[in-house]
């Protein structure tokens, strides 16, 4: 069968990389035999006009389309142009907005025919079997499955990969990782082009404000390190690729794991830099791992902080105090030159203007050469948002989807307004960055124009 997967046009995308997501679905089935063409929007296609363009060249059979909260309307819209152009394609919507709230997706998003929540491999190829088959694509068989009968949307059990080595690689060639932004997480990177890979899937922590576990589930999934490296490998011969973002969830969850890599980049003399921009926990971090960790090419990581409120940590079933956040980057400082950007969240329900303040202040006293301030959002499932949700405090039917993006203000505690957390949120970006040090190191750190202009366009946002 034709399948086409779309990552919508959307001006939301902040960080533009391969979507990993898609490309894994594109090399299942590629595997089971399918033909598959790849559509990325913001990254590298353009916006509904090269769609379009695209839909009637490709001609597909299915349509599976990614969705972010944020992306709600760009979605209804690449659904409206499919009907038009492809009218006898099948559309499939997925992603962590659908796993979220697989049945109120369906409802935002009437003309979409069906949905796929949790890891969307095993559905996706158990919907084309049935596809091939002739048989009608709603059954209680196609694991992960959201599907509409006699007026209702019913939701099959999510499915799972238990063997990621089992899965075969993204398709690299529908997303060359050289033709995407030389700055996709800002300015950590040493050599261009950079890729970005996944070597683990799951989070066993409790946070409430995360959606990973409805994804991926609570347990970690490793793949081999071999399997890892040899991808490595191909990435380098086959696209050039010069470094790497390592896109996990929680890579330092399992030390054995993160060590196992390590030791594999480390035995093949793999000169190979790499980073761990999505954020890793601070407690799961020792002296050996760290030194380890450098050796085997890492330079940077971001790390989750979240909060300089002992109370609101408390509330984000974070498992994390403040005693052990100072101590494992003072640890990490000492024992390696690797780089730190603290992650943190503004706006988290029970948060006051003072707790907006630690967490600024305690940003400011820690040995992070960069600092992310997002504002709160309450992504769809997650334990904050039904606990917002069932008190009223937010109505999911009137939240501004469209703006769920983390330097826009959706939702304020009692006591703050909107405009308040954008305040604090350019205060405390303006604060951390204007200091001489930082500014010098910033500027050591840029190695090539488009990484400039990202600076520059970030510059100009928080000063306005």
């Amino acid at each position: 069968m034709r399948v086409l997967l779309v990552r919508p046009p959307s001006p939301q995308v902040a960080i533009l990389t391969p979507p990993l997501g898609l490309g894994y679905l594109a090399a299942a089935a590629r595997r089971d035999g399918h033909q598959v063409a790849l559509f990325d929007g913001p990254g590298l296609h353009g916006g509904l006009p090269q769609l379009e363009r695209e839909l009637r060249r490709f001609q597909p059979e299915l349509v599976g389309i990614q969705l972010f909260s944020c992306d709600l309307d760009a979605v209804s819209q690449v659904l409206a142009l499919t009907a038009k152009v492809a009218p006898h394609a099948l559309t499939v919507v997925g992603g962590p907005h659908v796993t979220g709230e697989p049945e109120r997706s369906m409802r935002q998003l009437p003309t979409a025919q069906l949905g796929l929540h949790g890891e969307a491999e095993p559905g996706l190829l158990a919907l084309l079997a049935r596809l091939q088959a002739g048989l009608e694509p709603g059954s209680p068989e196609v694991p992960g499955l959201v599907w509409r009968r006699d007026g209702q949307v019913l939701v099959n059990p999510k499915g799972r990969n238990a063997d990621l080595d089992a899965l075969p690689w993204p398709a690299w060639d529908l997303m060359p990782p050289g033709r995407y932004p030389a700055a996709p997480h800002g300015t950590f990177s040493k050599r261009l082009p950079t890729a970005p890979i996944i070597t683990t899937r799951g989070c066993p922590c409790l946070c409430s404000y995360c959606s990973v576990d409805l994804v991926h589930g609570r347990s970690i999934r490793s793949r081999s390190a071999r399997d890892i490296v040899d991808e490595i490998v191909f990435l380098r011969r086959q696209h050039g690729v010069r470094e790497l973002n390592l896109e996990d969830d929680a890579f330092t969850a399992s030390k054995t794991h993160a060590m196992a890599f390590c030791e594999e980049l480390l035995r093949r003399g793999l000169d190979m830099p790499w980073t761990l921009p999505n954020g890793v926990r601070l407690d799961k971090l020792d002296a050996e791992l760290i030194r380890t960790m450098e050796r085997a090419g890492c330079h940077a990581m971001a790390v989750g902080i979240e909060s300089g409120s002992p109370a609101v940590l408390a509330h984000m079933r974070k498992g994390l105090d403040l005693g052990t956040v100072r101590e494992r980057l003072a640890m990490i400082t000492r024992e390696s030159d690797i780089r730190l950007q603290g992650m943190f969240i503004l706006g988290y329900p029970t948060e006051t203007a003072a707790d907006l303040q630690r967490t600024i202040e305690l940003a400011l006293s820690l040995p992070l050469h960069r600092a992310q301030f997002g504002l709160f959002l309450p992504l769809p499932g997650t334990a904050v948002y039904q606990q917002l949700a069932g008190s009223g405090e937010i109505d999911p039917d009137t939240l501004p989807w469209q703006d769920f993006v983390v330097h826009k203000a959706v939702y304020a505690p009692p006591g703050l307004t909107r405009a308040q957390l954008v305040q604090a949120r350019n205060s405390a970006f303006r604060r951390f960055y204007l200091r001489p040090a930082i500014l010098r190191d910033l500027a050591r750190q840029v190695h090539s124009p488009s990484q400039w202009r990202t600076v520059l366009t970030r510059v100009r946002h928080y000063l306005r």
